[in-house]
């Protein structure tokens, strides 16, 4: 698991074999938890094994979640640059 503390905020992300299988950050759950703690600009992060792994709630492959975020956050700073 990779837990992320962001300026209060904390997230976690679960991998299994490579693949992210389950993400939770603050009250949101599986992608949108990942896309979420994509748009923090700062924070830290520990990884550690775990023993449980929680149901599994992301079904994309790790490269099209990071692509789909990635995207998103360019809209967002689009839409900030737009307003600026």
């Amino acid at each position: 698991e990779i837990r992320l503390h962001s300026g209060g905020r904390e997230g976690v992300v679960y991998i299994q074999q490579g693949e992210v299988i389950c993400a939770q950050a603050q009250d949101a759950q599986g992608q949108n938890a990942f896309f979420r703690m994509m748009t923090w600009e700062d924070g830290e992060f520990e990884i550690t094994s775990c023993n449980a792994i929680p149901p599994r709630n992301i079904f994309e492959s790790a490269m099209s979640l990071l692509m789909e975020g990635a995207r998103m956050a360019d809209e967002e700073q689009g839409v900030s640059d737009d307003a600026g």
